[in-house]
């Protein structure tokens, strides 16, 4: 199931280290640099003494999809965690051109699912994490040749659905404060105010937009950016589509392309 039927037809373009962002929600048309989005929050971070998470932008269009459903799975369904993580730090997404424009020291070859970045110290402290994500829950028919009970069914496939998130997640999110261990404070070292108060901060990143990027949700016909202004109107449900309740939200990244006219 394609959950981004709206990005069909566009035209996927970058030019230089800047990459050129647009977003066509509600009619209106932004565009922004990815580097200029990455230098601010470099700052923005080392004035406030926090770690910078750059989450970083495939190049390759089915990556950048497939990496945008994982973070939205992971962190929005990571639990105290993962939470506590995101509480530490600011979070931006860029491309690897930009990163190593800012960081020369990035420049590996192949691309990071995300680089952790404390650009308060000289030289910046920094870390690599690559992600390993487990496989998405495989898509069944609704048939009842079997004769299950609807409902029973229903319930069974959410049961499993859940399960099988989080056998991706849990080892996802342990990757992830293992490599960000030099940088963060893990979970196991704070008392329970510390970890009440991190958790609360780390909540904020899982509403609205991220530089960069914009939490979307799909229930199987079309996506649509979880943003408080957004008005999508009326629309008829096509009854076919069917994305797991835990793989509902994802991140889409922001890049260069044109919108349909």
């Amino acid at each position: 199931m394609n959950r981004r039927d709206f990005l069909q037809g566009a035209a996927v373009a970058s030019a230089g280290l800047g990459l050129s962002v647009h977003q066509a929600f509600g009619g209106e048309v932004a565009t922004v640099s990815d580097l200029r989005l990455l230098t601010a929050g470099w700052k923005a971070a080392r004035a406030a003494g926090r770690v910078l998470l750059v989450l970083v932008v495939p190049e390759d269009d089915a990556e950048r999809y497939w990496r945008g459903d994982a973070w939205g799975e992971a962190l929005t369904y990571g639990g105290e965690r993962m939470h506590v993580l995101l509480g530490q730090v600011d979070v931006v997404c860029a491309r690897p051109a930009s990163v190593a424009a800012l960081l020369p020291a990035t420049a590996t070859g192949d691309e990071a699912w995300a680089w952790l970045i404390d650009p308060s110290s000289v030289p910046p402290r920094f870390a690599r994490f690559d992600g390993v994500w487990g496989p998405a829950t495989v898509e069944r028919g609704w048939d009842h040749d079997d004769g299950e009970d609807w409902e029973a069914r229903v319930q069974r496939r959410a049961k499993e659905e859940i399960a099988a998130s989080d056998a991706r997640v849990r080892p996802f999110v342990e990757d992830f404060e293992a490599a960000a261990a030099a940088l963060l404070v893990p979970l196991s070292r704070l008392d329970a105010v510390q970890r009440a108060r991190l958790a609360r901060s780390g909540d904020r990143l899982l509403h609205g937009r991220l530089p960069g990027a914009s939490w979307t949700s799909s229930t199987g016909c079309g996506s649509h950016p979880d943003v408080p202004d957004n008005d999508m109107g009326y629309g008829f449900a096509c009854g076919m589509g069917y994305v797991p309740q835990h793989s509902e939200r994802f991140l889409q990244f922001l890049v260069s392309w044109a919108p349909e006219l």
